[in-house]
């Protein structure tokens, strides 16, 4: 019931630059937020090159970023020295963090400790690891 999205994300495949530089969504995005209906756009993109054109495109990106997946800290850094929103996929491996052998905090702490970070997308189906996951970081 809300007249406003706070942000619409434009989930793009591997060709993200072709996506970003070659069709109409940008635009069509742009037109909905001059009219106020959408109040940021941004974008999860899937390769570096497609997250830095974002960066410099959109008001947020999503990226995939984890202890043992760094390539996109470009990205990250590029968007924190220019203001963007980074929201983070695939911090826990894309799985559930109890499959990995490093605890939790291990694997959270030092992506949510990086400049520029915002917000990290910790999705689950199982409610007992969504559980864990809220337990591992409450004060």
């Amino acid at each position: 019931r809300s007249e406003v999205l706070d942000l619409v994300m434009i989930h793009c495949s591997a060709n993200d630059v072709a996506i970003l530089n070659q069709t109409p969504v940008l635009e069509t995005l742009r037109t909905l937020q001059d009219k106020g209906l959408i109040r940021s756009v941004g974008v999860s993109t899937m390769t570096v090159d497609g997250g830095l054109r974002a960066v410099e495109l959109v008001d947020a990106v999503m990226v995939p970023f984890s202890v043992g997946y760094m390539a996109h800290l470009p990205v990250i850094e590029k968007a924190h020295r220019l203001g963007k929103a980074v929201f983070i996929k695939r911090a826990l491996y894309s799985g559930p963090a109890q499959d990995s052998q490093m605890p939790l905090r291990e694997m959270l702490g030092p992506v949510l400790r990086t400049p520029g970070v915002t917000s990290v997308i910790a999705g689950t189906i199982n409610p007992q690891h969504l559980k864990e996951n809220f337990e591992a970081f409450a004060p």
